[in-house]
């Protein structure tokens, strides 16, 4: 190009993930589709499932297959194929490609569990986009994150399809799910195009990520510790509410977080009182602690300012412990349940007791262990989940743009 055609184009002030979607553009009709974790025992049926006054079009069927080119993988990277079942005549023009290719290449076949189907609706500007890449491209970072959420707005549907499945069954494998449990969606564009969304960055791992060593030598595969320091943790123990801690931030990811919740709180209340009858016995004699942790068996609070005036310290975490606490209460005896939407409020919860954890443990060891690292352990986890802030009203369902200022 010439200087005289060429175009001033001064770089932005600031951008945010998401400036490059017209939020106003109309939406287009599109169907999500996503494979259960289980089979349920029932013959394709059509479903109308309401949420927030809206009604969804949902098919549940068993009748999908997936076809991968040679090896099947974890990370689904090597379907080819999904839909229904094909006869060798109409997978020839495929596999005779593929031959050319690889003399030695196959098609694996297989049969897809319960597959659930729903009508719903797309920004058009990101179906544009999609277009635009193709079959196999790279989807641009907000169209991609887009779709995630999209999927993961919907899981509510899911879910309720789910729960009248167990109302009238009580199948004993039926479960509600999470991204953890269904990670991997299909969104299908009324021009054929189909787009695949991995809610769960680990999921699509079909080997251990690779990093770059300090000294330039080639990539080697994320460890988190080596061979002998394995070993030597065999003999390690758990403090008390240690495993309940590391099941509340396992549950965290697993999409579960009214367990996380749960967990917790008991993993302090364990640990409070394994100290403060240390404590107590060290202070009087063993007879009077257990006397003590008797008469407070349902007075936690009390416990911790007991301990807290034993150990002449004050708790920087009061009024975070105070608020888990009613949490689980709510969860446990009011049957709140805790909404995938607002997962950052929930993980804030874990993190703070999970510091109130280490603070009466007061093990300097142990305490590296659960914070030094934190970024390298987090790869592959959702990070962005929930960033377009996906919700269902009356009229479908709705994502919006990041707030700078939030």
């Amino acid at each position: 190009m010439s200087e005289d055609n060429e175009v001033p184009c001064a770089a932005p002030t600031a951008w945010t993930l998401g400036d490059d979607i017209d939020w106003n553009a109309p939406w287009v009709e599109v169907y999500l589709r996503v494979e259960l974790p289980f089979w349920m025992m029932v013959a394709p049926t059509d479903l109308e499932v309401e949420i927030n006054g809206h009604k969804f079009p949902v098919t549940v069927s068993d009748h999908f297959f997936e076809y991968s080119y040679g090896h099947m993988s974890d990370s689904k990277h090597t379907v080819l194929i999904r839909g229904s079942r094909k006869s060798s005549e109409d997978l020839r023009p495929i596999t005779d490609y593929i031959r050319t290719q690889q003399p030695e290449a196959h098609l694996s076949e297989r049969k897809c569990k319960t597959i659930v189907r729903m009508t719903t609706r797309c920004n058009s500007s990101v179906a544009t986009k999609i277009y635009k890449v193709g079959k196999g491209g790279a989807i641009p970072p907000s169209a991609a994150r887009y779709i995630e959420d999209l999927s993961r707005g919907h899981l509510a549907v899911v879910n309720r399809v789910i729960q009248a499945y167990r109302l009238a069954t009580y199948d004993y494998f039926a479960h509600e799910v999470a991204a953890w449990d269904v990670p991997f969606w299909y969104i299908d564009f009324k021009n054929g195009a189909e787009v695949t969304a991995t809610l769960v960055p680990c999921k699509g791992w079909d080997h251990k990520p690779f990093l770059f060593t300090r000294d330039g030598g080639p990539p080697a595969p994320i460890s988190y510790l080596d061979p002998a320091t394995f070993r030597d943790a065999m003999d390690l123990s758990a403090s008390p509410g240690e495993a309940e801690l590391m099941d509340a931030i396992n549950l965290m990811e697993r999409g579960d977080y009214g367990g996380a919740v749960r967990r917790v709180v008991t993993s302090l209340e364990v640990l409070v009182e394994a100290q403060l009858r240390d404590a107590l016995t060290i202070a009087s004699d063993a007879e009077a602690a257990a006397t003590y942790l008797a008469e407070t068996e349902d007075a936690f609070l009390k416990r911790v300012g007991k301990l807290c005036g034993l150990r002449k310290s004050k708790l920087p975490f009061w009024r975070q412990i105070k608020d888990a606490r009613t949490l689980r209460h709510k969860v446990v005896h009011g049957g709140f349940r805790l909404e995938p939407r607002e997962r950052g409020k929930w993980q804030k919860t874990v993190d703070v007791l999970r510091w109130a954890y280490n603070w009466f443990e007061d093990d300097p060891v142990k305490r590296d262990v659960r914070e030094k690292r934190i970024a390298l352990r987090s790869l592959g986890r959702d990070m962005t989940a929930g960033i377009f802030r996906p919700v269902i009203k009356h009229d479908g369902i709705h994502l919006s743009p990041i707030d700078p200022q939030s």
